[in-house]
């Protein structure tokens, strides 16, 4: 599994073991992988929306962003760029300028995250 997630690139699209949905990769980093589904609509959601999951590599989990307010358009490649940029393990990132790591507010949320379940991949 660790090398199927590890070789993972941006268009390739996979189905989870738990989601009748597939998700296209959007962005990729030496840890976390980010991935969307098509616009569908929910009932419990005004809009249409795309529904984004965040995988962690490392810890073979997924989920969404620990964040209560959505911050960040996964339409948007910039977006997904801040945000590769800011995940790092157990909730930091690296600061190239100063040389460490240092805390930051963007993880995985640990309270809804799952198991990252790869059931199918097709190659973009």
């Amino acid at each position: 599994m660790d090398e199927q997630l590890n070789n993972l690139k941006s268009g390739d699209e996979i189905k989870f073991s738990e989601d009748r949905l597939w998700f296209k990769v959007v962005g990729k980093n030496e840890r976390f992988v980010i991935a969307i589904t098509k616009k569908v609509y929910n009932a419990n959601i005004r809009n249409k929306t795309w529904y984004y999951t965040i995988i962690d590599t490392v810890e073979n989990i997924r989920g969404r962003v620990n964040l209560i307010f959505e911050l960040y358009d996964f339409e948007k490649q910039s977006d997904i760029d801040k945000v590769l940029s800011e995940l790092g393990p157990q909730g930091c990132h690296e600061n190239k300028e100063k040389g460490y790591w240092e805390e930051s507010e963007l993880a995985i949320s640990s309270r809804n995250c799952i198991s990252a379940n790869i059931l199918k991949i097709k190659a973009a």
